[in-house]
């Protein structure tokens, strides 16, 4: 009976001792435990980098407008409170030469809108500033005063500008304006129609008032609103 009993352990030990050679998947060993293996990459489907949109050259004779990201982070192209604004040359990353006063710089010879304003930047960007007809003077004046506090906070950093007059408009046609009497006016277009008025002061300082400046802001409102453009009609003192 122990021969039985010894030759089954025997037997027993020789079965767990052999080496079957296949492992369970959890026996599995990784050499770099924590790393991810990167996914091929198809090469026919490559991923494009984002990158900035390629900026035309601008060409100083059609002047463009700035894109909304630039309006955005370039606070020049919304100083001065203008109408609109253009770009006749934008920054220059490389400094190169730089022309500090406008007159020696090229563009200037583009800079030509009447009313318009201009600055010449260190950077060597140009951007021409559209006035709203009744600003110009205001606009104009506060170009100048930007440039010149600057230029003396930063004498190594100069801007230029141009401000650009605005156009005279012609003299009006008075050959068929009508006759009026005492302290009377009217405005009239050069055909000779009378489009506001005759009208009669009661009194003589109103008559004076008239004169000294009250009929001219009536006229400048209406020119501002109508086209074509009148002008004023006076009639006799006595």
């Amino acid at each position: 009976m122990k021969r039985y009993i010894v030759a089954f352990l025997v037997v027993f030990l020789f079965v767990l001792s052999c080496d079957t050679g296949t492992n369970k998947p959890s026996d599995q060993v990784t050499e770099n435990p924590g790393e991810t293996p990167e996914s091929p990459v198809n090469p026919e489907n490559p991923i494009d980098p984002v990158v900035d949109p390629i900026l035309e050259p601008i060409d100083p004779e059609t002047p463009v407008d700035p894109l909304p990201e630039e309006v955005e982070n370039d606070a020049r192209l919304v100083a001065f409170g203008s109408k609109s604004v253009k770009w006749l040359r934008r920054p220059v990353a490389s400094r190169g030469i730089v022309f500090n006063i406008a007159e020696g710089d090229p563009i200037s010879a583009y800079c030509t809108k009447p009313g318009w304003a201009y600055i010449f930047y260190d950077d060597q960007a140009v951007i021409g500033y559209e006035p709203f007809p009744d600003r110009i003077d205001v606009m104009h004046r506060a170009v100048e005063i930007t440039v010149v506090s600057h230029n003396l906070e930063k004498p190594n950093e100069e801007w230029g500008y141009i401000n650009v007059p605005p156009v005279s408009p012609p003299p009006p046609i008075t050959s068929n304006d009508p006759v009026l009497g005492k302290w009377q006016y009217a405005l009239c277009l050069d055909t000779g129609e009378v489009v506001a008025g005759p009208y009669t002061a009661e009194y003589d300082f109103e008559w004076q008032m008239w004169k000294e400046g009250v009929v001219r802001l009536t006229w400048e409102l209406y020119n501002r609103d109508h086209d074509p453009d009148a002008h004023i009609v006076w009639g006799t003192e006595e």
